[in-house]
């Protein structure tokens, strides 16, 4: 498909990246999309790792995805599967260089806050406490 609509000299396509190596993609990219489709996507950690990088998301809006990205605040969500709201949405933030750095701040700041592993460790943690106390007083 990119051959056909003559946009290679615009898009990069890329198989296996090792990991250490993807905050130099993340940080090549204007904006990442994720567009899956599968109903199971529990989370989307690799919206955090664009997030974390400072570039915008553009995400398909099912399983846990909407919880990281936010809509017009981190990034945008489109309905998985339809197209027509996603290209529009690429090129929404394609024309709007000033969107752009706001909506990578904004992710980027919320992986800060939110995120870290610290913060996620002191999460699960406080969960544990919470039903070891639960449990212990009959709660």
């Amino acid at each position: 498909m990119i051959h056909e609509l003559s946009i290679s000299h615009q898009v990069l396509m890329i198989e296996e990246v090792e990991h250490e190596l993807l905050p130099q993609f993340y940080n090549l990219a204007d904006i990442f999309v994720f567009p899956t489709v599968m109903k199971t996507e529990g989370f989307g950690i690799v919206a955090l790792e664009s997030m974390a990088c400072g570039t915008p998301v553009i995400a398909s809006r099912i399983g846990g995805i909407p919880e990281v990205v936010r809509e017009d605040q981190t990034g945008f969500l489109f309905e998985p599967g339809n197209f027509q709201e996603l290209s529009e949405k690429i090129n929404v933030l394609l024309a709007d260089d000033a969107m752009r750095a706001n909506l990578g701040r904004a992710g980027r700041e919320l992986v800060e806050s939110e995120y870290t592993w610290t913060v996620v460790a002191q999460k699960t943690l406080d969960i544990y406490r919470a039903a070891i106390m639960n449990y212990r007083f009959g709660r």
